[in-house]
């Protein structure tokens, strides 16, 4: 049992430093679609599929021995469980750790849906672009006088942060 406990904290560790990695990959995605520089987006997309495979396999591992340590592959033992089977000196630590990782976890989250949002509203404004310049929605181009016909109301085509 103890040897589980050693896999599932060194699991743990390596997951909280993919986790620190990706929010990295993700800040900077962000910034490479808030400036515009999309050519650097592929780059992303490669380092966050490489982190996403290391931290799937550390979790994978930490899960395999958190059944052995609970001797039920139904119901696994959590991780805060495992807070008594470790030595008194590392159990603060531990705790920190897994506070730390569902922490960034919450971030690395809050961060890909913004930049999701980014993303959905540059192809919204292409799609709209697209469908003025082809006048393929009529709905949404415009009349004699320079207004919008339909119930397309006004749309943003840049926006700054």
């Amino acid at each position: 049992m103890q040897h589980a406990v050693e896999i599932i904290t060194a699991e743990l560790a390596k997951e909280v430093q993919c986790y620190r990695e990706l929010l990295e990959v993700v800040q900077a995605e962000r910034d490479i679609l808030l400036n515009g520089d999309h050519k650097r987006l592929m780059g992303t997309a490669e380092q966050k599929l490489s982190l996403t495979e290391r931290l799937a396999a550390a979790q994978e591992n930490r899960r395999e021995a958190m059944v052995a340590v609970s001797g039920t592959p139904d119901t696994p033992a959590k991780l805060i469980d495992l807070t008594p089977f470790l030595p008194q000196e590392s159990r603060a630590d531990f705790r920190s750790t897994v506070r730390e990782a569902a922490r960034l976890a919450k971030r690395l989250s809050q961060l890909n849906e913004g930049n999701k949002g980014f993303i959905e509203e540059a192809l919204d404004t292409v799609d709209h672009l697209l469908s003025i310049i082809t006048g393929s929605n009529k709905a949404s181009t415009y009349d004699s006088r320079g207004m919008t016909r339909g119930s397309a109301g006004r749309r943003l085509v840049a926006k700054e942060v």
